[in-house]
């Protein structure tokens, strides 16, 4: 079910991303006086079309400051001080202060502000509290398994209309608009785990249908709680199953109410992905007429059907019997080794990242896999990392210790060597012959049942 899978696309942060109602920007100034605690200072950063930051600010003196450049409008910060959060909004050009008392224990944390944002800072704690923790709802990987769906689904319509009536006379709505949008976005995702869970549609709940009826298009909120997703795939399913018929249906028909060039150029991407994941080679003409209206669709976006077409392109040059792209990798000591450099023998390649859980996940498969050939001499198994952070996939490596060769994307060929293969997500398994070329560039994986079978088939092959 589609609406499954962006779920899991949409777990980071609700407030990763906020849109700024002030014109301003500069630097940002807070200050914190600690009495009383010796340990570390984390300032958590939620700035306007940024990933959430954890900061580290060094502590002297029982003092910290904290600083950020560029900063537009305000940001909403999170300082965690013993383990105790607390708000604070810093508009741009500005300065807060913010005083701790901790007793001897490290617990029972209070704090006073100095500044204009005092009353602004307490009203984001609040929001945070009531929507931006996630793992409350038993939403994140780390959430407490003992917590069901409808004891999540409760405490969230608790808080919310804790934060709703202690914050309805607000003169400002910043805060409020908000919390009534991640509160839809929460609610739907919870509703969707519970659908899941019992076999059903969400869209055949009541409730969930509400939310959706609730959704503005063109608030440009729904950039940062994108209920829209969901609102735009209900709509879709009006013109039938077939995700490019049913994108062309939905453009044509609603395409022209929605008039926020952001949200056009989020659902422009989400159908775009939707439509390119199991591209029919077979049938390529049947893409042009969508990426075309895409095109008018979102005509200030080109790289949206760009990379469309980039993708079929890579599908195209994928096909069995096609010769497998360079790539240029690394060992975890640092020596480059070529991918044709292997060729020679059939091999099974394990795309990863350490970051992946999934990834992660097929590892035993691999090595179970690996371990049955490892006296074949006409097999290869190798994982080639598309890691960022080589140190850390160095490391997960040493801990592993895997007896298969590991090696690691350069930085350079990375981006070109996916690109070409067409590889936009992981794990991906590809199976190459001895002449390097493609026997499947989207092999099954470690843990299916078949793969075996695909693997004897391959070393049979002239």
């Amino acid at each position: 079910m589609e609406i499954s899978r962006i779920a899991a696309a949409l777990i980071p942060s609700i407030v990763a991303v906020v849109a700024c109602t002030q014109t301003e920007t500069g630097r940002i100034v807070l200050q914190g006086d600690i009495n009383g605690y010796p340990g570390e200072i984390v300032v958590v950063s939620y700035l306007p079309g940024h990933e959430i930051e954890y900061h580290y600010p060094e502590v002297q003196d029982g003092t910290f400051e904290f600083t950020m450049e560029n900063v537009a409008g305000f940001a909403d910060l999170i300082v965690s001080v013993g383990g105790v959060e607390f708000g604070a909004r810093v508009n741009a050009l500005d300065t807060l202060k913010m005083e701790f008392t901790v007793n001897k224990a490290g617990e029972d944390v209070a704090v006073t502000y100095d500044g204009i944002t005092e009353e602004e800072s307490l009203i984001w704690k609040d929001f945070y509290e009531a929507y931006g923790r996630w793992s409350t709802y038993n939403i994140r990987m780390d959430s407490d398994p003992s917590i069901s769906i409808e004891e999540s689904i409760a405490l969230l319509d608790k808080n919310d209309s804790t934060f709703m009536a202690d914050h309805r006379d607000d003169p400002d709505t910043y805060y409020t608009h908000r919390a009534s949008l991640a509160y839809g976005l929460l609610k739907a995702i919870l509703l969707e785990f519970k659908s899941d869970r019992d076999g059903t549609d969400p869209y055949e709940l009541p409730e969930y249908l509400e939310l959706l009826d609730r959704v503005d298009p063109n608030d440009p909120e729904e950039v940062t709680f994108p209920l829209v997703y969901r609102w735009a795939i209900f709509h879709r399913m009006e013109f039938g199953d077939d995700p490019i018929n049913a994108s062309l249906g939905f453009i044509r028909q609603y395409g022209p109410t929605i008039t926020n060039s952001k949200i056009r150029a989020m659902l422009a991407e989400n159908m775009a992905s939707s439509c390119m994941r199991d591209i029919n080679i077979d049938s390529l003409e049947i893409y042009e007429p969508l990426l075309s209206e895409l095109d008018r669709f979102v005509p200030d976006n080109p790289e949206i059907t760009g990379k469309c077409r980039r993708q079929i392109e890579s599908v195209i040059q994928s096909q069995p019997g096609k010769p497998v792209p360079e790539a240029v990798m690394e060992t975890p000591d640092g020596q480059k080794v070529l991918l044709s450099s292997l060729f020679g023998k059939v091999l099974y390649v394990d795309v990863w990242a350490t970051w992946c859980g999934p990834c992660v996940k097929e590892g035993p498969f691999f090595r179970a896999l690996a371990e049955k050939y490892r006296n074949d001499d006409r097999i290869c198994f190798i994982s080639m990392s598309v890691d960022s952070d080589k140190g850390k996939w160095a490391g997960f490596v040493k801990e592993e210790n895997p007896f298969w060769p590991q090696f690691i994307l350069t930085a350079a060929s990375n981006g070109e060597f996916c690109g070409k293969v067409g590889i936009s997500t992981i794990p991906r398994f590809l199976l190459i012959d001895a002449q390097g070329r493609f026997i499947d560039a989207d092999c099954e994986r470690p843990s299916d049942d078949g793969i075996e079978a695909i693997l004897k088939k391959a070393l049979t092959q002239k």
